[in-house]
Parts: C-alpha cells; sequence; structure tokens
C-alpha cells in the first residue's frame, strides 16, 4: 500500500513542478508575441486549475493515509476500514467529505466561502479546538474535512464498533447505527436528520455531522458534557471521550509530533484487534 501511494504522491508533486515550469514558459514565450488576452487566460486558467486539484489530491491523500495510520495505532475495529484504507478515502469517508462541501440552497461560487452549510465546524471549529488540535487555524480545508473524517471514524469505533448493523437500548427506546442513534427519533435531533437515518449509514453519518454543527454553532465544546453521544462527553464513564481526543491528537494537521510523517510510516497491518 504505502510503495504504491508514496508514487502517486510524488507523480501529484513532479506534475505541480511541470506544471509551474510549462506556465512559466508559456509566460516568457507570450511576452516577446502579440497581446492576445482572449487565448491567454483561458490557459493560465487551466493551469491554475490543475495546479489546485493536484494539491487537494495530495492533501486528500495524505489525510487519508494518517487517518490510516491512526487506525492501527489505536487498533481501530476492521470494519472502520469502510472510513478510509489503503491509502484513501472510502464510501464512509468520502460521504463525511462530499457533505462538508455543500452549500446552503442555490448559491454562486463567489459566495461559496461565506454561506457553506457546515461553515461553524471547517471555518470556526469547536469552541475547545486548540486542546487538542492546536495548528486547526492554519489547516487548509482539506486537512480539516480529513479531520472530521478521523473524529466520526473514532465515535463510529466507541459507539458501534464501526458496525452500521449495532442495536443496544437506550433511553429512549432503541440506539442503532454507527452512531447509536435512537431508531424512529432522529429526525428529533437535527434539521440535517430524517426519520430513519440510524438504519443507513450514509445517512446516519450526514445526521451526525448535522448534529455536531449544530452544537458548534451554540458555541458549544466539541468534547461537551451535554452531547447527545456518551463517547463525547468528559466525565463520561467510560473515559471514551479522552480516547477520540488522544485519536485527534495524533493527526499530524493538528501538530502532532508522535505520529510520523507518510515517508516513515509503516506498511498497514491487516489484522487489527478492536479496543473500545
Amino acid at each position: 500500500m504505502f510503495n504504491k501511494w508514496a508514487l502517486i504522491l510524488a507523480g501529484l508533486f513532479f506534475t505541480q513542478q511541470i506544471v509551474a515550469k510549462t506556465a512559466n514558459e508559456f509566460s516568457s514565450n507570450t511576452e516577446s508575441a502579440a497581446p492576445c488576452i482572449e487565448c491567454s487566460r483561458p490557459t493560465n486558467s487551466t493551469f491554475e486549475s490543475i495546479r489546485i486539484f493536484a494539491e487537494n489530491l495530495k492533501e486528500s491523500t495524505r489525510g487519508a493515509l494518517d487517518i490510516e495510520y491512526i487506525f492501527d495505532k489505536m487498533h481501530y475495529s476492521n470494519k472502520c476500514d469502510s472510513f478510509a484504507a489503503d491509502g484513501e478515502m472510502n464510501k464512509w469517508g468520502n460521504t463525511i467529505t462530499n457533505e462538508l462541501r455543500r452549500n446552503k440552497g442555490n448559491i454562486s461560487s463567489s459566495e461559496e466561502e461565506d454561506t457553506r452549510r457546515y461553515k461553524p465546524l471547517l471555518s470556526q471549529g469547536p469552541k475547545d479546538i486548540k486542546k487538542y488540535c492546536t495548528n486547526f487555524q492554519a489547516m487548509t480545508t482539506p486537512e480539516r474535512e480529513a479531520l472530521y473524517v478521523l473524529i466520526l471514524t473514532a465515535m463510529a469505533h466507541y459507539e458501534s464498533s464501526c458496525n452500521f448493523r449495532e442495536k443496544a437500548p437506550g433511553p429512549n427506546g432503541t440506539a442503532a447505527g454507527l452512531l447509536q442513534l435512537h431508531k424512529g427519533r432522529e429526525q428529533k435531533y437535527s434539521s440535517g436528520c430524517r426519520r430513519g437515518d440510524s438504519a443507513r449509514p450514509e445517512r446516519t453519518l450526514i445526521c451526525g455531522l448535522s448534529m455536531l454543527n449544530d452544537q458548534i454553532e451554540r458555541g458549544e465544546n466539541l468534547f461537551s458534557r451535554d452531547s447527545y453521544w456518551e463517547v463525547l462527553r468528559p466525565q463520561g464513564r467510560s473515559k471514551k471521550a479522552g480516547k477520540i481526543m488522544a485519536a485527534i491528537k495524533k493527526f499530524p494537521a493538528c501538530g502532532a509530533m508522535d505520529t510520523p510523517t507518510i515517508a516513515n510510516s509503516k506498511h498497514k497491518s491487516k489484522t487489527r484487534i478492536a479496543q473500545k
């Protein structure tokens, strides 16, 4: 796994260098020729689009590899590989990143940064973010997206061992799904939740993101005494909130010092003993 993605990252790096070099050569050649504003602008725009795409893909791949390393380090259930594995985001991880990129209604691209549905999570961040992710404000958007993939995965591991069929008795009926939402009452938690979301993993994650976003928008901590999830309550008897915080602190983009870079990471072990 590592060799394949190391080569891909290296390829992306050299692609960026080639694009930059070609753009410079194009600029030099056109300086001596008659100006052609109409034909030069699309070319420059194309170079910029390729550069941004390559940079975002590189950061996304790096985030997936970092998450994967933490999974192994924290002994997460093998079922959590549906979030990220083999150096890439998988189905559930993609569900989270795609949802985080949603906007509020139909808006123009120029308004995107100010009207993102999940602006509280991505821009503002939890009130207590500096306690476990000191570098949050300097992180790029893809890095923040990867961070929330890690957080939702950690929650799912401690709530259900990443088993979307898991059910357990709860204070308001049956708790079900990846995040143990109360069956038949999901729509009461947030405007982004629908009745029956606990039965479908993708909808469970969207509902969970919406609940977290509401929590942060209210100015609350991520690790709050009033959180719906016991695994995010610092006073919880299981002490799982501390374990999730420890996982976040290992995320390199947060400023972690004990997590190796991609170049130093070892090949992933396919046999993990889940610890809850």
